[in-house]
């Protein structure tokens, strides 16, 4: 098995864990030294909208010229909020992608490479105007995981938006309009992993996919007369008895999809000797039938 796909099944075991793998440290290095650099905002299409719109709204960092591999933190909004979207962000591991109320949710992003840049994408967010006179949204909790080698976080300070809400224009929904643009499938490809170790007699199937516009919303898994939906990256087999070809789809948050299937072979010794016997006996009786052809020839 390789080690990216043991490193996310490890990530939704322990997701700090799963931060300090890909800050390329261990237990004892992970109190690395903190860089105090980097920013993150809150980009908006407009910084006035109605009492009644629903806008996106895209959490973008400044790495200040350090590369990155991981980001967590938490979103807080004065008005409800609802979707989450992770697609077209440059982080493509997520572990958590939590909604703590209905105005707040936590989040924990990564990428097996370095990223940096001035203005980042790192999810996007769906807000529900109410009738206030403004809709606050802050940043809090905010860690970014310098790819050095050495452990190094970047803490970075609460950061707060507010966006001026008036009233008698027409409403606009920017979920439905972003939804509606998304016609791509997402990609997707299925690794099935078979690891005494971390899963006893189990088979779990790794699920690679990535959504560049709304983001991947969840699974579909047939195996057999089972089946079975999940948003989890990593999924354990349950129809132990079934050998045969597994359908797995891929649903992003705008109802496109894309499907493949893997097919299992049983892993004990004693099938494949089977399978040996099996083609020997072929070729005896082969080889048997052509030298009693011959014989009789002559």
């Amino acid at each position: 098995m390789g080690s990216y796909y043991e490193l996310v099944y490890t990530m939704y075991m322990n997701r700090r864990l799963y931060l300090y793998i890909f800050s390329i440290i261990c237990v004892v290095c992970s109190a690395g030294a903190s860089v105090q650099a980097a920013s993150i905002s809150v980009s908006a299409q407009s910084s006035t909208v109605q009492a009644g719109d629903t806008r996106i709204l895209s959490v973008v960092v400044d790495t200040e010229g350090k590369e990155i591999n991981a980001i967590e933190g938490t979103v807080f909004a004065s008005d409800p909020i609802g979707e989450v979207f992770t697609g077209g962000s440059v982080f493509t591991l997520w572990p958590t992608v939590k909604k703590t109320s209905p105005t707040s949710f936590e989040f924990v992003g990564g990428t097996p490479s370095a990223v940096f840049g001035n203005k980042i994408k790192v999810l996007s967010f769906e807000v529900r105007v109410d009738t206030d006179a403004s809709v606050e949204v802050r940043l809090k909790n905010i860690v970014l995981f310098v790819s050095d080698g050495k452990g190094s976080t970047i803490s970075v300070p609460p950061q707060k938006i507010l966006l001026s809400v008036g009233s008698g224009g027409t409403t606009v929904n920017e979920t439905t309009e972003f939804l509606q643009s998304d016609t791509r499938s997402p990609m997707l490809s299925v690794t099935p992993i078979r690891d005494s170790d971390l899963y006893g007699e189990d088979v779990v199937l790794a699920l690679d996919a990535m959504d560049t516009q709304s983001g991947i919303a969840y699974f579909q898994i047939r195996e057999g007369s089972v089946v079975a939906t999940t948003s989890a990256t990593v999924y354990r087999l349950q129809n132990k008895e079934y050998t045969g070809r597994i359908q797995i789809k891929a649903f992003d948050k705008a109802g496109n999809s894309v499907t493949t299937y893997v097919r299992l072979y049983p892993s004990h010794t004693r099938y494949y000797v089977l399978v040996g016997l099996g083609v020997v006996l072929l070729l005896v009786f082969v080889i048997g039938k052509r030298y009693r052809k011959k014989h009789i020839v002559l």
